[in-house]
């Protein structure tokens, strides 16, 4: 520890250092009896094995006591060793044998745990509603973006069928206008064609008075 945090940003790190069983010197502490810290006025930190040895005399029974560690989320009274990846829970060594020996269970990944404080815990937890919040803020953010997606393109076929409409509407009426102008052309002709034909239905009439009065008068 002190090779790898003497130097760089790992010298900030803030460490603490974990505490020993005052019975066995070996283990690490996981509960703190504060009926035997008022009594002998020291701290008295104890193992789950040491602890379930000194306090199963009668007096001690009624002893109260903290965990330093998280308990077992099966039993409740030893601290947690063990955590399973499938069932997302933590074990002592006995339960999670216990519970994972026969079955589908069987196959369960377990991963074991250091000294596992409340802290730690909480921290866990915490980093786990941090990333979920996370994720959820993504797949948000993913389908908002489609939903604008959809929307833009919506838009844009809205845009092109008015624009298509207008343009097509603006060509009709000029068509409309072109046709209307042939149709008044050739009713004019057809106008004059009448109006000549009587004209030379007239005059051959003046025409035929007129030698019918020019023979008389001869």
């Amino acid at each position: 520890f002190i090779a790898f945090h003497s130097r760089g940003r790992r010298k900030s790190h803030k460490s603490f250092k974990i505490p020993r069983c005052h019975q066995c010197k070996c283990q690490h502490a996981t509960r703190n009896c504060h009926s035997c810290t008022m009594a002998f006025t020291q701290t008295s930190l104890f193992c789950d094995v040491c602890f379930a040895r000194d306090h199963c005399a009668r007096s001690r029974r009624k002893h109260k006591f903290s965990y330093l560690m998280m308990q077992c989320s099966e039993c409740s009274q030893c601290a947690a060793q063990w955590r399973c990846n499938n069932c997302d829970d933590i074990y002592c060594s006995r339960c999670f044998v216990k519970l994972h020996q026969r079955g589908h269970r069987i196959k369960h990944e377990g991963q074991p745990l250091p000294y596992y404080t409340h802290e730690v815990h909480n921290l866990r937890l915490q980093r786990s509603k941090d990333r979920l919040y996370c994720d959820l803020v993504q797949r948000f953010n993913e389908s908002w973006n489609v939903h604008m997606l959809n929307e833009q393109e919506a838009a844009a076929l809205l845009i092109q069928r008015t624009w298509r409409g207008n343009r097509g509407c603006g060509l009709g009426k000029s068509l409309m206008r072109e046709q209307r102008r042939d149709l008044r052309k050739r009713w004019r002709l057809i106008a004059l064609q009448q109006i000549s034909q009587k004209d030379n239905t007239l005059v051959a009439k003046l025409r035929k008075k007129f030698l019918s009065i020019r023979c008389w008068m001869r």
